[in-house]
This record gives C-alpha cells, sequence and structure tokens, in this order.
C-alpha cells in the first residue's frame, strides 16, 4: 500500500519517510511478536525510537512502489521521490532504485528527486551512492527547480485534501446534533474516507508529525516514556487512535462511547485511567466540543491529568479572538475564512432553519 502519492498529468509525488514510516511499524510488529504466537515484547527493548523519528531508507518502502508502479496504467511526466525526513540509505539499495528507473522510462516517465540533502560521501561511496550520485547527475535542475517542486507539491496536497473533504461531506438527515443540541448543515462521513482511500494513512502521519512539533495551537509536548496516553471516547477515535499510537509509540485507552450519541454501549474499559498519566482525547471531528468535555472530566474525576485533545478534522466555532486556549491539534480545519461546504451551525432561533427542515 502507497499512502502518499499525490499527482496531476506532468507530475506525481511520493514522501518516501511516510512510506518508510508504516514500513517500520509492519517489521516492528513482526520482529515484536514471538514466532508462532500472539505475544507481544516489549517493543521498548528493541526500539528506542518511535516510528515516526525513524529517518533510514530501507528496502521495504521501495519494493513496494516498485511494486505500486507496475500496477499502473499510466504514470506522469515527472515522478518525483521526497526525501524530506530521510537522513541515511542503507547500502542494499542500488538495484531497487534501478529497477524503479527501468519501470518508470518504459511509462514514460522520469525518476527525479526532491529534498535530497543526504550526504552521499558517507559508508566510503559504495556503489550504492555513486549510483544515486549518477541519477542525481541526470537531474541537472534539481536545485533550481526544488521551490517549484515543492510549490506544486504543496498545491497538489491542499487540492487533494480539498477533495476529500467535499466528497466526504454529506446532508446530515435529520439536522439536529445528538450531544449539543443544535443543528448542522452537513457531517464528515470519516468511515467512508477510511474504505475509499489509503490516503487516511498520509494524513495520521502528517497528523502525527503536527503533535510532535511545537506550534501555535498546541503548548503540551510529547515527550518518550513521560506516561502519555490517548483516550477515546468513540469507535471513529479509537481507529485514529490505533494509528497514532503505532505512530508515536503512545498508550491508547478506550471507553465505548461518549458521542456524539451520548450513550455507553459497554461497561468495558479498554485500559485504566491512570492519575499518574497524562491524557490526549482523540476525535475525528471537533466542532462544539461537548465530548471532549466529557472525556476531559472523567479523566480529572479519575485524578488523572487532561492535557489536551487531537482531532482528524477541526471546525472552528469561535471567532480568533474569542480562542484563549492552547490544547488543540488538528489536521484540517474549517473557519470562517475557509469553508469550501458553506458548512453552518445553527439553532432553533435562526430564522434560516425552518428552510434546512423543510
Amino acid at each position: 500500500m502507497i499512502c502518499s502519492y499525490i499527482f496531476n498529468n506532468d507530475y506525481g509525488f511520493i514522501e518516501l519517510h511516510a512510506e518508510q514510516v508504516y514500513s517500520f511499524i509492519a517489521e516492528q510488529a513482526l520482529i515484536s511478536c514471538d514466532s508462532g504466537t500472539n505475544d507481544f515484547k516489549n517493543s521498548t527493548e528493541q526500539f528506542l525510537q518511535p516510528a515516526i523519528s525513524t529517518t533510514k531508507l530501507t528496502v521495504s518502502p521501495l519494493q513496494k512502489l516498485i511494486d505500486f508502479c507496475k500496477r499502473q496504467n499510466s504514470l506522469p511526466k515527472y515522478f518525483v521521490l521526497d526525501f524530506e525526513g530521510v537522513s541515511f540509505i542503507t547500502k542494499n539499495l542500488k538495484q531497487y532504485f534501478k529497477d524503479l528507473e527501468s519501470i518508470l522510462n518504459e511509462k514514460k516517465s522520469q525518476l527525479v528527486f526532491l529534498n535530497f540533502y543526504i550526504d552521499l560521501t558517507q559508508n566510503d561511496k559504495d556503489e550504492n551512492y555513486e549510483y544515486l550520485e549518477k541519477l542525481l547527475e541526470k537531474d541537472s535542475s534539481r536545485l533550481t527547480d526544488q521551490k517549484i517542486r515543492n510549490s506544486i507539491k504543496r498545491d497538489l496536497l491542499e487540492k487533494k485534501k480539498e477533495d476529500m473533504l467535499i466528497r466526504n461531506f454529506e446532508t446530515k438527515t435529520p439536522p439536529l446534533h445528538e450531544s449539543s443540541s443544535v443543528y448542522l448543515t452537513k457531517y464528515f462521513n470519516f468511515k467512508n474516507f477510511i474504505y475509499e482511500d489509503p490516503f487516511v494513512y498520509y494524513c495520521l502521519y502528517s497528523l502525527a508529525k503536527k503533535m510532535i512539533s511545537k506550534n501555535e495551537y498546541h503548548n503540551w509536548e510529547i515527550v518518550p516514556n513521560k506516561k502519555m496516553v490517548l483516550f477515546c471516547q468513540t469507535l471513529n477515535g479509537a481507529y485514529i487512535g490505533s494509528i497514532l499510537s503505532d505512530l508515536l509509540d503512545i498508550d491508547i485507552f478506550l471507553i465505548d462511547h461518549l458521542g456524539p450519541i451520548n450513550k455507553i454501549y459497554s461497561n468495558r474499559l479498554y485500559g485504566t485511567i491512570n492519575k499518574n498519566n497524562n491524557y490526549l482525547v482523540v476525535s475525528d471531528v471537533l466542532c462544539l466540543g461537548t465530548e471532549v468535555k466529557s472525556a476531559k472530566s472523567i479523566i480529572e474525576f479519575s485524578g488523572a491529568n487532561y492535557i489536551g485533545n487531537v482531532a482528524f478534522l477541526r471546525i472552528e466555532s469561535r471567532k480568533n479572538e474569542d480562542i484563549d486556549f492552547k490544547d488543540i491539534e488538528f489536521y484540517y480545519r474549517i473557519s470562517s475564512e475557509y469553508n469550501p461546504i458553506d458548512y453552518k451551525i445553527l439553532t432553533g432561533l435562526d430564522k434560516s432553519l425552518n428552510e434546512l427542515l423543510n
């Protein structure tokens, strides 16, 4: 499975670090599992860093990429491998790059590197690195075109995200929001998005990178082995949390479930709320925050520490000047400045509500 592929007629982009991270997770699971059993060893015995922090390119993502290209009927004029986040390359990759280049040539597509800043003088310049140097020399314009190619990639990524957003927002019927006593014109069908497109894995990879970076939206910090737990209160949130858990090497806690329909289907807690832990609440869509507040109350009532929440999609219901909190991280958001689906939150006091109901 390739999750980061975005393209138009001229350019196709693959983010190698994203593909490497998920390959790392798969390999980690195989190594951590005792042969012939379902018992897992403590991953910290063998892995000193979370998957998102890996920087070495290995065979597995390149083999997946070769298989992916073979299956395509056609490919764009330029096939761009983005090396951002990759600092090292294992020695045995020469033949894989050659095979990839050969397949691309057959499909009249040219291999191009982007954000390639790896020191090729390491490891005594074995044949692996000499071959890469020759590939780089073919792309003589790579330095002058870096900004252009990065700009094209950003534009394609924004278009992909907007298309994903528009395609998976549906008219809400009935429009009454179960947990917050307001009326919503539309809802995001996250389950449909999961089923239709492996791009969801790239989105969650990007969300994980935002979670470990410092920015204006959150003031909490993810530190390895600092007793942080992802608190999931819906099934969609549990799906997101399970992937973020693998990416960031953070424990997960699940309660089924607090929203959007506030009904407990099981009295079983998947884990224990520990008062010594810090909890991040995970949501698919964060709108008015009712479910997050419920989760926060449970966490704090149990004596634990609520530090914030993370959401796939954030719908900004407050104006910027009224936002006085720094505890939220998200992959994508809708606001008054950006609302391509004309999303509205209404109450019984809105005269336009009758039009929505009729």
